[in-house]
């Protein structure tokens, strides 16, 4: 009886640890066990310190200039500009004489205002259709033959799946970036 009574009181011990370091590690919130009159328990001597630990914390985190973003139509923000990125690749067959030749795997995000992404990621499936069309209009055309890595064809490719974007989606969206391309014989 007196084992099962200490693993009680040693469990709820764990649970309380627990719960107070929860609290200490909470990032910008007051804490339960902060003392509100000396401001976190620093006391007067730090407010009136000069070399105190800095300024007060900000109520709103702001993204860093090189944040790289958080994927799966996420942006990352650079300055006035935010990237969204598609949360799967884009497959193209390549098509000759009425059989599938190669596949074209190609990764791509968007070159977006910062207040755009959550109207994109809600519009997700169309822009994914609008740039799948407009693909196998490229690779109709032979954009994805042999000559895949030509700049000018990659400049065209871009400069196309632009426009497609553009035609449902008017402002906002400054370019196509191509992440990967890669292609697969079969």
């Amino acid at each position: 009886m007196i084992k099962n009574l200490v693993g009680g009181i040693i469990m709820v011990i764990f649970v309380i640890g627990g719960a107070i370091a929860a609290d200490a590690l909470k990032p910008g919130e007051k804490r339960f066990f902060e003392n509100a009159e000396t401001g976190g328990g620093h006391g007067d001597e730090a407010e009136a310190s000069a070399d105190a630990h800095g300024e007060p914390a900000k109520e709103k985190k702001t993204a860093k200039k090189d944040a790289h973003g958080g994927g799966h139509g996420e942006p990352a923000m650079t300055g006035s500009t935010a990237y969204y990125k598609f949360s799967r690749q884009f497959i193209v067959p390549v098509v000759s004489d009425s059989n599938v030749q190669s596949l074209v795997i190609l990764d791509l995000n968007l070159e977006i205002e910062p207040n755009l992404a959550e109207d994109l990621y809600a519009m997700d499936p169309k822009l994914r259709d609008v740039i799948m069309t407009e693909l196998i209009a490229l690779s109709n055309e032979g954009r994805f033959d042999r000559r895949m890595t030509d700049p000018a064809n990659y400049a065209e490719i871009r400069t196309r799946l632009l426009a497609a974007v553009q035609t449902i989606q008017q402002k906002g969206v400054r370019d196509v970036l191509i992440l990967d391309m890669a292609r697969q014989d079969q």
